[in-house]
């Protein structure tokens, strides 16, 4: 071997060795960042991070998926939750089954303990303190607590028969409920009044000053009548209206009663108030049944379904139990699951009154409902009187007036 080819196999060598030196060293270097990203908030963290989310992920479905199983359970069986009328997971086909078992998942015809049938719309169900029978008042419940009670209709305003109770046209032991405008005399006595009945003022007024009473919003009226028809009733709510979600009227227990404006906040009492306002606050509070301000049909037959239906024939009567305003439920004034017709607030509906004061003039007002606390000769039936119409326009309101809402489906 030459001297050229020996320097020629150590050049190669020193080579090799320099690159083995430098590829160790960016070796160490890789190994400690290595264990630096994996023990110091790095690979470890990051699945200890994604472990949880896993975690964390697959509660949520899981409950997902139990809280849909269960709504389409609810919508197979009739009752939101899967538990059916009896516990059977059958539909049920009572107000007794459907009773404090949830929100039906659709329109539901349930009979009461004497045969007589009421239609439940699928956004409610059947409230746990609701009577067994509609004479006693069968309460329905949304999913925030709001009740309704049902109105049994048995006539139209034309004495025609209305479904469910087509074949007698009276519920099953006999009652007739007719759909009307009513006046009630003192001793509770109803007699139809018409499509514009004249309003006569005797609380210490001259005897002859009377008003002619208009109906309001006329197509909404008529909706309202064909509904009573086709379903043999309506619901009132349970409750003076208190305030609301977004506005909208609730139907339950008030929580705070105040005799001034001040600022609205959830299921306070709601009075002053106008009767644009309160329609407002009436209407669209359900996908599929249809709300509104109450009208006078919806309240005098109301009336007369209590006065049919309770021991107190002669309600349209009755005056506020207490002089102070009070939370909705809590005046000593429920009657048939409702509450407060005869006192607490005056409420507005959706009539307007023309009051004649001589001279070819005139006063228009809203027409003023019911009982108050602050009128004690104020009764359930009561029409409002002159000097409403000075102070209460569709555009006014009043500390000591409210309001109600009635659904139909």
């Amino acid at each position: 071997m030459n001297k050229k080819t020996l320097k020629k196999i150590r050049r190669q060598n020193g080579i090799t060795l320099i690159a083995l030196v430098i590829t160790i060293v960016i070796l160490i270097i890789l190994a400690t960042i290595s264990i630096n990203f994996v023990f110091n908030g790095g690979l470890i963290d990051r699945a200890e991070q994604a472990r949880e989310y896993y975690q964390n992920d697959e509660a949520y479905t899981d409950e997902s998926v139990s809280n849909l199983t269960g709504y389409i359970d609810g919508l197979i069986n009739g009752i939101e939750g899967g538990s059916g009328g009896s516990g059977t997971g059958e539909k049920p086909t009572t107000i007794d089954e459907a009773k404090g078992k949830g929100v039906l998942g659709e329109e539901t015809v349930l009979a009461d303990n004497a045969g007589n049938k009421v239609t439940v719309p699928g956004e409610f169900g059947v409230s746990t303190d609701s009577a067994s029978n509609v004479k006693d008042g069968v309460v329905i419940e949304d999913g925030e607590g709001n009740q309704y009670v049902w109105i049994p209709v048995t006539k139209d305003e034309n004495g025609t028969n209305t479904a469910p109770y087509s074949e007698t046209g009276t519920l099953t032991d006999g009652t007739e409920i007719k759909l009307s405008r009513y006046t009630f005399d003192e001793e509770g006595v109803a007699t139809e009044s018409g499509e514009n009945p004249i309003v006569e003022w005797y609380n210490g007024y001259t005897p002859g000053w009377q008003a002619n009473e208009t109906v309001g919003y006329t197509e909404y009226i008529e909706e309202f009548k064909l509904s009573v028809v086709e379903n043999g009733g309506y619901y009132i709510a349970r409750y003076e209206a208190s305030y609301g979600v977004d506005g909208k009227a609730n139907s339950k227990i008030s929580e705070q009663a105040s005799e001034s404006a001040g600022d609205l906040q959830e299921s306070t009492l709601w009075n002053n108030i106008t009767q644009i306002d309160a329609r407002s606050a009436s209407q669209n509070l359900y996908m599929e049944t249809s709300s509104e301000l109450i009208n006078s049909y919806a309240w005098d037959t109301a009336l007369l379904y209590i006065q049919k239906c309770s021991e107190n024939n002669q309600y349209s009567r009755d005056t506020a139990s207490s002089n102070t305003l009070k939370n909705t439920g809590e005046g000593n004034d429920e009657v048939c699951k409702i509450n407060d017709m005869a006192g607490n607030l005056g409420e507005l509906t959706t009539e307007n009154c023309y009051w004649a004061i001589g001279y070819g003039s005139s006063i228009e007002g809203c027409t003023c409902r019911g009982g108050r606390y602050d009128e004690p000769s104020y009764y359930a039936s009561f029409r409002g009187e002159p000097s409403d119409r000075y102070s209460v326009t569709t555009e006014n309101s009043s500390p000591d007036m409210g309001f109600r809402v009635i659904l139909y489906i």
